[in-house]
């Protein structure tokens, strides 16, 4: 596999039998699968909405020079992505940062936090933590939060951009994708009312004519047996969310093959999850991500010193469409070109390589 640094496109090895044994190998290697599922779809790939958001060299009015601490909930690779790219565009901005990892503040937070004008977080661990030890006048700013991950985080004094694409965007891109889609397979678990909640949301945004057909994992002795009960069903596609009472690197991977061999669509909802075998999903860009919260702490900042708006509003998600076409193929999938030409991420078989 590699990147083809001209169209920004992921290519793979020609040969039908060559990339069926890949993508079988993918899957069952799954091992992206470990953090698709902790940063909830973010993915550090699309160097393309980078550029959207970046926006040139078009000047933009900056609070005044600021003292900035930002915590990372760990030093994993997307968090890592985040956290450098808020740096740079705070450091940009005027602003002086610190940077550090959550768990080498634990001890001295507060004498930190009164030295500096806001507080940004990455990620749920780090953002859920320093809500909790915050306090007046303390500025909390976050990002890398998935919807999940947002209990707690409301305030006066805390604002964020999450990794959320909204449902009925996802749904909007399946018809595009496959026009023919009527019956969405959800897998969900009772026994978890933000499980029961994603279902409930789900429904309520369903296009019309449309509906869900949902199986229950906690009314099975297992994951597998769930996941198997669900792919033989009529269904058109099967829609994933990052629910962690439903999926984990086993039933993800599960998930994929079974699909595969019924050649069933399945829509990831994470970059990683179309990787290893999803036919289409939504991709979030750590970087981008971090440039959004560094925007948002500066206009926070705006505010404080008495400039911009006072009401501040949550910036939309930037996501980007992610595309497997060796899976299309093996499925039997023939997905609009328009529609391809649109995502920002396709893993495709590359006729120039040799077999």
């Amino acid at each position: 596999m590699r990147i083809d640094r001209a169209s920004e496109k992921t290519v793979i090895p020609h040969s039908h039998q060559a990339a069926k044994r890949l993508l079988v190998r993918a899957i069952m290697l799954g091992v992206i699968v470990v953090s698709v599922l902790q940063f909830a779809g973010a993915d550090d790939v699309n160097q393309n909405v980078k550029v959207a958001v970046a926006g040139g060299k078009k000047k933009v009015r900056s609070a005044p020079p600021s003292n900035i601490l930002v915590v990372r909930t760990s030093d994993a690779a997307p968090y890592v992505s985040a956290n450098n790219a808020m740096v740079d565009r705070l450091t940009q901005r005027g602003h002086s940062v610190q940077a550090v990892v959550l768990g080498d503040l634990v001890k001295d937070f507060r004498d930190r936090a009164d030295e500096v004008e806001a507080i940004a977080a990455v990620g749920t661990g780090a953002a859920r933590w320093l809500r909790g030890n915050i306090q007046p006048p303390d500025k909390l700013i976050y990002c890398m939060v998935a919807g999940t991950g947002q209990a707690g985080l409301k305030g006066a004094n805390v604002s964020g951009v999450t990794t959320d694409v909204p449902i009925a965007s996802q749904f909007a891109l399946i018809g595009r994708a496959l026009p023919r889609t009527r019956v969405i397979g959800m897998l969900y678990s009772s026994k978890s009312k933000k499980s029961l909640k994603r279902l409930a949301d789900a429904k309520c945004v369903l296009p019309k004519g449309w509906r869900i057909v949902g199986v229950d994992v906690a009314m099975y002795k297992s994951r597998a047996n769930a996941i198997t009960t669900l792919v033989v069903r009529d269904i058109d596609i099967v829609w994933t969310s990052p629910d962690p009472e439903v999926y984990n690197p086993q039933s993800v991977r599960f998930l994929l093959l079974t699909a595969l061999k019924r050649k069933t669509p399945v829509f990831g909802f994470s970059g990683g999850f179309v990787r290893i075998g999803a036919l289409l999903g939504v991709s979030v860009d750590p970087a981008v991500q971090g440039a959004q919260a560094a925007d948002l702490t500066d206009r926070v900042l705006q505010v404080a010193a008495g400039a911009g708006d006072v009401k501040i509003p949550t910036p939309a998600t930037i996501y980007s469409i992610a595309v497997n076409l060796i899976v299309a193929d093996r499925i039997g999938v023939d997905l609009p070109e328009k529609f391809i030409k649109t995502a920002g991420i396709v893993y495709r078989v590359n006729p120039k390589e040799g077999k």
